[in-house]
């Protein structure tokens, strides 16, 4: 039993250590290249569309506060 459990650890080390280190180099190269080209991409803080739908959009607020009469 002794000998299975000692076994089994050489072998973890001798291939599951290499393996998980390659496999956390490929996620870290694939990371690199996707951030690389999300930094190419053309980035721009204006919205799509024209100035009537954002006008017709629910999301705009008041640019005053109003006053609310307790009823």
């Amino acid at each position: 039993m002794a000998a299975w459990v000692l076994f089994s650890t050489l072998v973890f080390l001798v291939f599951g250590v290499p393996l998980i280190d390659e496999v956390y180099r490929f996620r870290a190269r694939r990371a690199a290249i996707h951030a690389r080209q999300v930094v190419h991409e053309q980035i721009t803080l204006v919205p799509d569309g024209d100035e009537r739908n954002l006008l017709a959009s629910n999301e705009i607020t008041p640019d005053a506060k109003v006053r609310e009469e307790a009823a």
